[in-house]
């Protein structure tokens, strides 16, 4: 368990990285997009939205799989009303 552990919290913190600042990118391209405007701004933007951010949303959900994975590997339920339940 030790190992999956591990593996879950490298992999979290790859991709949780990876997806905040692709969130940072997206918001920055579609504020680009905007003062450009035009043509160009509206190619910019849709490529934003087509290409770039559904990728940056698989990435967190990953990040948030692995999340998981590491709480229930480690038998860490957060959300749980057991008091009793010690890390």
């Amino acid at each position: 368990m030790k190992d999956i552990t591990r593996i879950a919290n490298i992999l979290f913190s790859i991709a949780i990285t990876i997806a905040l600042i692709g969130g940072g990118l997206v918001g920055l391209l579609f504020l680009l997009a905007v003062l450009i405007g035009g043509n160009t701004g509206e190619s910019l933007a849709v490529f934003t939205k087509n290409d770039l951010l559904p990728q940056f949303i698989r990435i967190a959900t990953i990040a948030m799989l692995s999340g998981l994975v590491r709480f229930y590997a480690d038998n860490f339920h957060p959300l749980s009303l057991n008091t009793d339940e010690k890390k």
